[in-house]
């Protein structure tokens, strides 16, 4: 389901403020993909940035440009697989796909402590 910019960047404070432990995926079109626990350290408008807690921000940051983004929320039930090894789809609860310009593509994905029986 697609979602207007305001309503992501209204999830995404709920996330920060809340200090929601997220599942971070990066994926550009240049073969990079990254993955990674952690929360949001700021959302704005045009940025939000990811960090690790257990490492500095000075150390370690991951800030994605927003400009010309599209957010939709993702059923991942039928995404593709973007999940940690070793992880189960249960242990995820909503996830945010942020497709960025010119081609690359974030998720951020609640993590629970424990997957969840379904």
């Amino acid at each position: 389901m697609n979602l207007s910019k305001e309503e992501a960047l209204s999830q995404l404070n709920k996330w920060k403020t809340a200090s929601t432990r997220l599942f971070f995926h990066s994926s550009s079109m240049h073969g990079l993909t990254t993955r990674c626990v952690g929360t949001l350290q700021h959302v704005s408008s045009s940025e939000v940035s990811f960090g690790m807690d257990e490492i500095d921000g000075r150390d370690l940051l991951f800030t994605v440009n927003l400009h010309e983004a599209n957010f939709k929320w993702v059923d991942n039930r039928d995404d593709w697989q973007f999940f940690a090894p070793g992880r189960k789809k249960t242990a995820f609860g909503l996830v945010l796909e942020v497709d960025l310009k010119p081609g690359g593509r974030i998720l951020f994905a609640e993590l629970f402590s424990s997957a969840v029986e379904m």
